[in-house]
């Protein structure tokens, strides 16, 4: 649920900006307070993911509890998930709250289409650790 939030946030976040740049004239208001919406969004999803990953790390027989050893190629995959698919997009949601308060509409679009991208790889990675080894990341 927090997933499809933080993505849905990010396309529509990505649209609006899109809409700032073409109507340059309309009040900044709804933009200031939709990046501020979207950095707790993406706080709330890092909270639920970084809890998944303490009780992963708590059972010694999961399947991300061994990834994140790096044992192979593959578990690579597990930190990509926690650096590029969360950390980088929640650093991103705080850079588009500030850009937003500044009134910078095209840094916040940019920002947006950067973290959407972000966001994107994470949750792919995550699916695919559900899918393939039937533990939710």
């Amino acid at each position: 649920l927090s997933s499809a939030l933080v993505l849905g946030l990010t396309l529509t976040g990505m649209w609006l900006g899109h809409y700032y740049l073409t109507s340059p004239s309309i009040p900044l208001g709804p933009l200031r307070r939709f990046g501020r919406t979207y950095l707790v969004a993406m706080g709330l999803h890092t909270l639920v993911i970084s809890l998944v990953t303490l009780i992963h790390l708590c059972d010694s027989q999961s399947a991300v509890r061994s990834s994140l050893g790096v044992n192979n190629f593959q578990d690579v995959l597990a930190w990509v998930r926690l650096l590029i698919g969360l950390a980088a997009p929640m650093v991103l949601a705080w850079m588009i709250d500030e850009s937003a308060k500044l009134g910078a509409n095209m840094s916040v679009t940019g920002l947006f289409y950067l973290a959407l991208a972000k966001a994107m790889v994470g949750e792919l990675i995550g699916r695919v650790y559900l899918t393939m080894q039937g533990a939710l990341f």
